[in-house]
């Protein structure tokens, strides 16, 4: 049996719409950053991180197309993500 971290947060009985990317759900009860006594002592700086590079990309990415075809994911069955994405001009 795996423990799939990716699955954590798209939980049908938990959100309405769990593929969904939504940054205004309300309520909004995942698990990105633990919880109760595990919750992560650094959540204030990982979201300010996040705030920044998300009002970076919101002005890069509408320039490029990314090519996932061409990428290649990580090769751990309990990860999710890129090792390489490439992208172009759009």
């Amino acid at each position: 049996m795996n423990l799939l971290f990716a699955s954590a947060n798209r939980d049908t009985e938990v959100f309405s719409n769990p593929d969904e990317f939504d940054l205004r759900r309300d309520p909004n009860d995942h698990l990105a950053l633990g919880k109760g006594i595990h919750f992560c002592m650094g959540h204030a700086l990982a979201r300010l991180e996040a705030e920044v590079a998300f009002e970076y990309l919101v002005e890069f990415l509408p320039k490029y197309k990314l090519l996932p075809e061409e990428g290649l994911r990580i090769p751990v069955p309990v990860l999710r993500g890129w090792l390489k994405l490439p992208m172009v001009p759009a």
